[in-house]
């Protein structure tokens, strides 16, 4: 019988970190406080230890990770001093414990009568995932309702109005400010509500004004929508105006269709964003996942020994 004990910030990352180790099938002995915070969990396992692996100086290999995923020099700085603290061999838990200590982790709430309004520029996919938080919402039972605000693009209420259709919800129109105040009376407390937006350019004065209205209406603070894949810097400064506007989570989009994520790093750090749903496919009824920090930090190790 093998038995192992694990340090942890959390006794949930020190589990974590058990199976990851040991397998699925360890049994946990203990569990205890340490004195200096965090958790130490011990755990035991009739399996025969797993062949090691040299994993390599994390250092190099998380630092390489970082230069290929075009991120920003002084925020791989930030990274690689977290990962020299974390002092863990495993490339893949020093990274995500790392990522554990520089952002926040939380999913969209699926709460009724809490309207959820995304933002962004144009072309990010905001009308898709209004679509895919409906989806979501009607696939946990609960009543959902639409609201477009999106109406000066072309075939935008056209669009998100195919999803709904199928989704058998109702979907709404508000042209300004005044008639979204109107559409969320109409949608009531008893739906849970997500409003489309139109991109806006965010050097364009009269775009921002309009946005600042109708989220003073929503009352709750709107979701930044990023597309990953773009210019880091870019997306930084995209970031630093919308977390002007009050959004505090990150909700990023094409996943799926991107090999490069440093842009994703930038935008969340630059608006201090809480990172949550990403879209991981164009299918509208499975294309939303969860993000923590042991996820990110596989996205950005993919295809190695440490990443199974």
């Amino acid at each position: 019988m093998r038995i192992r004990s694990f340090k942890a910030k959390s006794e949930a990352e020190a589990l974590q970190i058990v199976r990851r180790e040991m397998g699925p099938d360890a049994i946990i002995v203990s569990t205890t406080p340490v004195a200096n915070g965090g958790f130490e969990v011990t755990a035991a396992s009739e399996t025969a230890p797993p062949p090691q692996v040299d994993f390599g100086n994390p250092v190099d290999v998380i630092g390489s990770a970082l230069d290929e995923h075009a991120t920003p020099r002084k925020l791989q700085d930030k990274i690689i001093s977290l990962v020299e603290r974390s002092e863990r061999d495993d490339p893949l838990a020093a990274l995500s414990w790392a990522f554990s200590q520089m952002f926040q982790f939380s999913p969209l709430p699926m709460d009724v009568g809490k309207p959820i309004m995304l933002v962004g520029v144009p072309g990010v996919g905001k009308t898709v995932t209004i679509a895919k938080l409906a989806a979501r919402s009607v696939m946990l039972g609960k009543p959902a309702i639409c609201i477009s605000t999106d109406t000066q693009r072309a075939g935008a209420i056209e669009q998100l109005e195919a999803f709904t259709k199928i989704l058998k919800i109702d979907l709404l129109r508000a042209k300004n400010p005044q008639s979204l105040s109107d559409a969320l009376v109409a949608a009531g407390s008893k739906n849970a509500i997500f409003v489309d937006t139109g991109g806006i350019n965010i050097w364009q004065d009269k775009d921002l004004a309009q946005l600042i209205e109708m989220v003073k209406i929503l009352q709750t603070e709107p979701v930044f929508v990023y597309a990953a894949g773009g210019e880091p810097r870019d997306a930084a400064e995209i970031a630093k105006a919308f977390q002007a506007l009050g959004a505090k989570q990150l909700l990023v989009t094409r996943l799926d269709i991107t090999r490069r994520y440093g842009s994703i790093l930038a935008a969340a750090e630059a608006g201090n964003f809480r990172l949550g749903d990403v879209s991981i496919s164009a299918h509208v009824a499975d294309g939303l996942s969860s993000l923590d920090a042991d996820k990110l930090a596989r996205i950005y190790l993919p295809s190695t020994p440490y990443n199974q």
